[in-house]
């Protein structure tokens, strides 16, 4: 058995993203995760995360309109709008993961699993527990009423490539890599007429500590 100590930081891409146009949203993110080894070969994971992160606008949406509703517009419309340009999304979220780990060096030789470096891939699926908010760019002032909210739950489908470099019998260093496809088409408190996106994506590095149980 494992138990995982990590924290790093997080992008998310959706109707905005952390990497916009004018500005890259560094966000915040921190977890515990713990395992159980099958074999040499196989283990199981559990993770919790918390990332907390702002996003923009693309280049080419500076333009488009958002309705305190949440609803995107094109063009001018007979209600209170602001520019993309001017406004950024507020997203936080616990991210809870069941992973499969699948240690690359026994696929090459039984030798390989002495050495200090190991890589780990991981498939992994995902419950998800987003809260947004828009706000004014210019005096960080609360713009969305609420209307358009995140599912209470969602599934994200993912994994992650691990590198772990061995410090002793008891513990291992940690980096983590993990990329995931996310359902929720409202976790960055934005909609459009175009019906769902299928973009909405996370990248979750991270750092961390694992305490190796005998």
């Amino acid at each position: 058995m494992d138990g995982r100590s990590q924290r790093w930081n997080t992008f998310l891409l959706g109707d905005m993203l952390s990497i916009s146009a004018d500005k890259t949203y560094v966000g915040f993110a921190a977890g515990i995760q713990g395992g159980y080894r099958i074999s040499e070969f196989l283990a199981v994971s559990l993770s919790l995360d918390y990332a907390k992160g702002k996003l923009g606008a693309r280049s080419y949406a500076q333009d488009y309109l958002l309705a305190p509703d949440g609803m995107t517009w094109y063009v001018p419309q007979q209600q209170a709008m602001s520019r993309y340009a001017d406004l950024y999304s507020d997203v936080s979220l616990f991210n809870l993961g069941l992973s499969l780990d699948v240690n690359v060096n026994r696929l090459f030789s039984k030798s390989a699993l002495k050495h200090r470096f190991t890589v780990w891939m991981s498939p992994a699926v995902y419950g998800q527990f987003f809260s947004s908010d828009i706000h004014v760019k210019a005096d960080n002032s609360l713009y969305s009423n609420g209307s358009t909210s995140p599912s209470k739950i969602s599934l994200g489908l993912g994994g992650a490539l691990t590198i772990r470099y061995r410090i002793n019998n008891s513990l291992d260093l940690q980096l983590k890599n993990s990329g995931i496809w996310m359902t929720d088409n409202n976790f960055d408190g934005i909609r459009t007429s175009f019906g769902k996106t299928k973009h909405n994506a996370m990248w979750l590095p991270q750092i961390g500590i694992i305490w190796n149980i005998k």
